[in-house]
């Protein structure tokens, strides 16, 4: 039985300008998603705003001063709390907790998830402009790798009802935990009437000749997918699919014509701030995808759930 989902932790980069005129301008795009999905949860969720502290130059000049004494950065911390209590007011949903703390975005937003239990973090794909759009934000990037709960980085917003989910596999035994949390999460974030597909993407390994054709490594490839699907637990929910190709762009071309509402991927390899890069994979498709994409890392399965939470204490 899927477990609800009762807490949520959402990053927002920017706050709203303080212009009556324009009361919503700078807004991050990601804290509207995040709330109406934790509205339709009944969830409780954690707003958090990571900031550096004030430039150098004016802290020391501050801290000189008699009347300034050493609070300023504290004082310009509570600030932009106050500002961000202010913001998620519109929203009129009383389940807001809102923190504002000086530090590294990715590590805060993983240690508040740890110490707050969150069982979903939510970040946006991006924080720069245009010439960035394709690329996976900084900040997203971090919280994938050191987060041992799933991740929900939001490239757009949550136009309908989510109800097509594509997941992927490569028929490994650690893919098959990633792919079934990865079902679990989805159907606990928007509902258990979802329309799944598994996608298995096959590619010649250019140090290998190949064993049999395209047509006949398809084949049996399917045969194998199907088998795998069958193993399940929402087997009988769960179209296969089959592609051959690059994997990222297969991946991408797949969520693109189905079309798929949510895509789900697993990382593999070490997790933890100690690794510099996301798989190659993940990363290449996450670059790629242009719906909404839930990460499953591999912490999230690798371990027994108390052994999760001791992780989190120690984050």
């Amino acid at each position: 039985m899927t477990e609800p989902i009762r807490t949520l932790v959402v990053g927002v980069a920017t706050l709203a300008h303080d212009d009556p005129a324009q009361p919503h301008a700078g807004e991050d795009p990601v804290l509207a998603p995040a709330v109406e999905l934790a509205r339709g949860l009944g969830a409780t969720l954690h707003v958090v705003h990571v900031y550096e502290k004030p430039a150098p130059v004016l802290a020391a000049y501050a801290q000189s001063m008699p009347y300034a004494g050493g609070g300023l950065c504290a004082r310009y911390g509570h600030d932009l709390l106050d500002r961000l209590r202010q913001q998620v007011t519109r929203f009129g949903y009383e389940r807001i907790r809102c923190h504002a703390a000086e530090g590294s975005a990715g590590r805060t937003l993983v240690e508040v998830a740890a110490r707050e239990k969150a069982q979903v973090v939510v970040v946006g794909a991006t924080r720069r402009g245009r010439f960035w759009r394709n690329l996976l934000g900084t900040t997203a990037d971090r919280v994938i790798r050191g987060s041992p709960v799933p991740v929900l980085v939001l490239h757009q917003p949550f136009g309908a009802p989510v109800r097509r989910v594509l997941l992927t596999t490569d028929l490994s035994h650690e893919s098959a935990r990633l792919h079934d949390r990865g079902a679990d999460t989805a159907a606990a974030l928007f509902g258990g009437a979802l329309e799944l597909r598994t996608l298995m993407v096959v590619w010649f390994d250019v140090l290998l000749p190949p064993p049999l054709s395209e047509e006949g490594l398809r084949e049996a490839a399917a045969g194998e997918l199907r088998e795998f699907v069958a193993q399940r637990p929402r087997a009988d929910r769960i179209q296969p699919r089959v592609r051959f190709g690059e994997v990222p762009r297969e991946v991408v071309r797949e969520a693109e014509e189905w079309p798929a509402d949510l895509l789900v991927l697993g990382t593999h390899g070490r997790s933890g701030f100690s690794r510099l890069a996301l798989g190659s994979t993940a990363a290449a498709t996450l670059r790629g995808a242009g719906c909404n994409v839930l990460v499953v890392p591999r912490a999230a399965v690798a371990v027994p759930k108390v052994a999760v939470e001791r992780a989190f204490a120690m984050t």
